[in-house]
């Protein structure tokens, strides 16, 4: 799978600010197409494991929610 890497000047998670955050893009469209099939919505993009592990992530499941903890 082909990819390119950006730098992206902000990316804003809730309150939580990140500048100059270098990402992959990956075209996503295979993946859209299956949820399409699936009758779920389309995704804009994914969030990195390192994200997750650097603002200590938890996700809770039942009530839907990603709880991010600020720097």
């Amino acid at each position: 799978m082909e990819s390119k890497q950006v730098v992206l000047e902000e990316v804003k998670l809730g309150t939580i600010i990140i500048e100059d955050y270098n990402a992959a893009v990956l075209d996503l469209t295979h993946v859209n197409h299956s949820y399409e099939s699936l009758e779920l919505d389309p995704i804009d993009g994914v969030l990195g494991s390192d994200i997750l592990a650097d603002y200590k992530a938890v996700i809770d499941y039942d009530k839907s929610r990603l709880i991010l903890s600020e720097l």
